[in-house]
């Protein structure tokens, strides 16, 4: 799995003439595992066998920085293009196992951070075209330790989109999971515990969801209090 997660790698609201950038432009980025995409392991004292997750992360899309790495594959050498949100929030787990719900913060080791990340492997000549999405532990140099994720398109199946996901809204579904269980890991700071992985299923089926922006009930009230201010006005000159 280790190769997985070394490959994987604004919204601007104007009405009536009022713009809210920097506020419209904080979205909430997820990675589900699908039900095929299941995870046996504990979370500090709990312990799950067979449960769904969800990974998930505020980031602001209006500050995209680009990349273009190196793909170090033993077979082949090839450029791929990444979009990264460097001013992500603290990444929320959630473990679905039955009834039971655990929930914790990921806690990034010293030098690095979480990041939402895009990338675009349209060179890769063994089974691109195909496009990536998740939440990494990067610290935005050469060095990436693990992350939640998504690859889709070519060879993988699913849905392409996911290299415009960081600007674009929507959900994209299909392709490869991969869930922080590359076997270099020994565990993954949580705020709950540490969380040990012992399977991932067969990693097929996953969701990539770039929701609402964040403030969009504020843009809502602003239009609604504009119209009734316009309402007011209105009424005051037919007086």
């Amino acid at each position: 799995m280790r190769s997985i997660y070394l490959k994987m790698f604004l919204v601007v609201m104007a009405m009536l003439g009022i713009s809210l950038p920097s506020m419209a432009a904080v979205v909430n980025y997820s990675i589900s595992g699908g039900p095929n995409s299941l995870i046996t392991g504990t979370l500090g004292a709990n312990s799950f066998t067979n449960a769904t997750w969800r990974v998930s992360a505020f980031g602001d899309n209006s500050n995209i920085r680009s990349f273009t790495i190196q793909d170090g594959d033993v077979n082949s050498t090839y450029l791929v293009p990444i979009r990264v949100l460097p001013d992500t929030d603290p990444v929320t787990l959630e473990i679905f196992d039955g009834t039971s719900v655990y929930t914790a913060t990921l806690i990034a080791n010293p030098g690095f951070q979480y990041v939402v990340v895009a990338a675009d492997f349209i060179n890769d000549p063994k089974g691109g075209p195909y496009q990536g999405a998740g939440i990494l532990h990067w610290n935005l140099g050469g060095n990436l330790e693990y992350g939640a994720g998504l690859t889709a398109g070519g060879s993988l199946g699913g849905t392409e989109g996911l290299y415009d996901s960081l600007t674009n809204l929507g959900s994209y579904v299909g392709g490869v999971t991969f869930f922080f269980d590359d076997e270099d890991i020994d565990f993954i700071s949580t705020s709950a515990g540490n969380l040990v992985v012992a399977r991932s299923g067969d990693l097929q089926g996953g969701v990539w969801q770039a929701g609402v922006p964040e403030p969009s009930s504020m843009a809502i009230f602003a239009v609604g209090a504009l119209g009734m201010a316009y309402r007011a006005r209105r009424k005051r000159h037919l007086a």
